[in-house]
C-alpha cells in the first residue's frame, strides 16, 4: 500500500514538473505579432539562418539556445510638420500630416 501511494506521488510530482517545463518552453503567438526565435541554425533553401519566423500559432522553443523577439504588426502613427515651404507659385505652406505605417505580415 505504502509504495503504491509513493508511486502515485511520484506520477503527480512527474506531471506537474512536465507541465511547468512545457508552459515555460511554449511560446504563443498573437494575431497582431510575429515571433523571431533567433539562436539555432537551420537549412532553409541551400541558406544556414539563425532564426526562425512564427506567423499566427504556437511553437515550442529550443531550451538555452533560442529565445524570442516579439516584432508588432500593429499600425505606427508618424506624425510630421513641415514649415516655410513655398508652393509653386511662392505661396508659404505649413503642412501638419499623419502617416500610418503598416508592416505586412
Amino acid at each position: 500500500m505504502e509504495i503504491a501511494l509513493a508511486l502515485v506521488g511520484l506520477f503527480v510530482f512527474a506531471g506537474v514538473v512536465a507541465a511547468l517545463v512545457v508552459k515555460r518552453l511554449l511560446v504563443v503567438c498573437q494575431p497582431h505579432e510575429i515571433l523571431v526565435l533567433v539562436g539555432a541554425k537551420r537549412q532553409v533553401g541551400g541558406h544556414v539562418v539563425g532564426y526562425r519566423l512564427i506567423r499566427g500559432g504556437r511553437t515550442m522553443r529550443t531550451p538555452f539556445i533560442e529565445r524570442v523577439e516579439r516584432l508588432d504588426l500593429s499600425e505606427i502613427p508618424v506624425e510630421f510638420r513641415v514649415t516655410r515651404a513655398y508652393s509653386k507659385g511662392n505661396i508659404p505652406l505649413a503642412v501638419d500630416a499623419v502617416a500610418r505605417v503598416k508592416i505586412d505580415g
